[in-house]
């Protein structure tokens, strides 16, 4: 799982699909 920014400039995980994972 790789770690990249969001666009509102916030760490934003992605699964291995690459589908953006929300933490609250």
């Amino acid at each position: 799982e790789a770690v990249k920014t969001g666009a509102f400039g916030s760490f934003m995980p992605f699964d291995r699909q690459g589908n953006p994972v929300l933490i609250n």
